[in-house]
C-alpha cells in the first residue's frame, strides 16, 4: 500500500532542496493525509459511493481534485512491471495519446528508461513539464530523514526532471483481510464481460470506466500502443447505474500476505513480524 507523506517535509527559506511541490512547505502547499477526491455526492456508511457520487464523477472525470489543491489525472500510466527497452516508448505513446499522468517509482528499476520517454515528449514540445503530473514513489528501505533527499534525487536524475507533482511512501498499512477481487478474475468475470458487450467497449475500458466512476484515479499498464489508446478511450461515455449496480456482485477475496514489505534491511525482515504473529 502507498499513502501520502505528512507534511511539511521541509521547511526551507530558500531555494526548494526537494523540488517536491506536493510536499515541500517552501511551495506554499504542505502535505496532508489523502483525501477524498472533491466531487459532489457523499459516502454510505458502508464506504460505497451514493448515485449522486457516481454522476457527479461522470460529470468530471478528467481530474480530482486532491485536499492540497492539486489536480490529478483521473487516468495515468502505469510503469510497473514494463520492461526496460518498451518503458520509454510506451510513455511516449502514451502523452501523445492524450496521458497527462505518469506513475512510476524507483523501486520499478525502469525509472530511467521511463526519464528518456519524459525528455522526448518535452524536446519535441508535444507538452510542457507543466502539463504533466508525474507521480513517483519512497521504498520501504529509505524512510529515514536522511535517506529522503538522497532517495528523491536519484528519481529525479533518473527521470530527468526537476520536480515531481506526488511522491508516495510505501507504507505498511491494512490487515490480513485487506479485501481484493480475485487475482485474473476481473476482465473475464461475467459482470464486465455483459457490461463491455451493452456498451459496446472493451472489458477493460469497462473496469477501468468503473474505478473512475468510483473516485478512483487508475492506471493501466501497457507498453503496447493500441492498448494505451484504448485504455485512455474512456471519458465520453460512463456505465449507467443499473449496471453499474451489478458490479457489487463481483466476489471478493483475502489476497494480501504483503511479502514486498519485507526486507532483510528493512524494518519488517519477514511475513510474521509484518503481521505480527497475525498471519
Amino acid at each position: 500500500m502507498e499513502s501520502w507523506l505528512r507534511g511539511p517535509a521541509y521547511n526551507c527559506s530558500g531555494p526548494c532542496p526537494t523540488r517536491l511541490h506536493s510536499i515541500c512547505h517552501c511551495r506554499g502547499v504542505e502535505a496532508a493525509d489523502i483525501s477524498a477526491p472533491t466531487f459532489g455526492g457523499r459516502q454510505n456508511r458502508t464506504g460505497h459511493q451514493s448515485v449522486g457520487t457516481q454522476r457527479a464523477v461522470r460529470r468530471m472525470a478528467t481530474h480530482f481534485v486532491l485536499n492540497t489543491g492539486a489536480k490529478i489525472p483521473s487516468v495515468g500510466l502505469g510503469t510497473w512491471q514494463s520492461d526496460n527497452g518498451l518503458v520509454g516508448d510506451a510513455v511516449y505513446a502514451a502523452v501523445k495519446a492524450g496521458y497527462r499522468h505518469i506513475d512510476c517509482a524507483q523501486a520499478y528499476n525502469n525509472e530511467k528508461e521511463v526519464g528518456f520517454g519524459l525528455k522526448k515528449v518535452l524536446d519535441e514540445g508535444i507538452v510542457k513539464r507543466e502539463d504533466l503530473f508525474i507521480t513517483s514513489k519512497l521504498w520501504n528501505t529509505n524512510h529515514a530523514p536522511e535517506d529522503v533527499p538522497v532517495a528523491l534525487d536519484g528519481t529525479l536524475k533518473n527521470l530527468q526532471t526537476d520536480y515531481v507533482d506526488l511522491y508516495l511512501a510505501y507504507s505498511p498499512l491494512g490487515s490480513p483481510g485487506t479485501m481484493m477481487v480475485k487475482a485474473g478474475a476481473v476482465l473475464e468475470h461475467p459482470v464486465v464481460v455483459s457490461a463491455a458487450e451493452k456498451l459496446g467497449k472493451t472489458p477493460a475500458q469497462v473496469a477501468l470506466r468503473w474505478g473512475i466512476q468510483m473516485g478512483h484515479s487508475v492506471l493501466p499498464k501497457s507498453t503496447d500502443e493500441e492498448r494505451i489508446r484504448a485504455n485512455f478511450d474512456v471519458y465520453d461515455w460512463s456505465i449507467p447505474d443499473e449496471l453499474f449496480a451489478k458490479f457489487s456482485e463481483i466476489e471478493q477475496e483475502k489476497l494480501i500476505r504483503a511479502g514486498f514489505f519485507v526486507d532483510p534491511e528493512g524494518v519488517f525482515k519477514s511475513i510474521e513480524e509484518f503481521w505480527d504473529g497475525e498471519i
